[in-house]
């Protein structure tokens, strides 16, 4: 348990707390870590991605002629870069991207461990949920500002004044 720790607490600085119920939570302003006392269910992942999704609502941005994203945000490069790569601790490089009330979540799990952490508050057009398996912060360049779009289980699309990637969604 102490290696789980030290693993998250290498990505926060300043005040933490750490709050012991059924897991231990460290907190550090917008970053969550989760790591488990007890063994959960064996496909607790399966279990995770069946549950509901929720539907796009807003202003439309289009990507060619036949995918349109209704929901997008601007964010900088290194917010978005940091926020991944703390995700990365958890070991599963699978990223789940969720804009809901006008933020957008950036988290990764692994059997009963997670990392959750909240960019771009108040900033985000529309609701959605999509995971990706491959790391797109090696795409983005130092201090560079992006859009990123996404509709709920579609492909992810980063613009930046440098260059463009889309990368297909995990599907499980």
């Amino acid at each position: 348990m102490i290696d789980d720790l030290k693993k998250y607490l290498r990505k926060m600085s300043g005040d933490i707390t750490l709050d012991f119920g059924d897991a231990l939570r460290v907190t550090q302003d917008n970053k969550v870590a989760i790591i488990p006392f007890l063994v959960e269910h064996p496909h607790n992942d399966m279990i995770q991605a069946s549950m509901g999704r929720v539907d796009g609502l807003a202003e439309s941005m289009t990507w060619g002629e036949k995918l349109t994203f209704k929901n997008h945000l601007p964010i900088n490069s290194d917010v978005l870069k940091s926020a991944i790569d703390s995700c990365s601790a958890v070991g599963s490089h699978v990223y789940r991207f969720e804009i809901m009330d006008g933020n957008l979540s950036i988290s990764s799990e692994l059997s009963n461990e997670s990392y959750r952490e909240v960019v771009g508050e108040g900033v985000c057009v529309g609701e959605a949920t999509t995971m990706i398996s491959a790391p797109l912060h090696t795409f983005l360049k130092k201090n560079e500002e992006a859009i990123l779009m996404f509709n709920d289980n579609s492909p992810i699309a980063v613009v930046t004044d440098s260059g463009t990637l889309l990368r297909a969604p995990r599907i499980d």
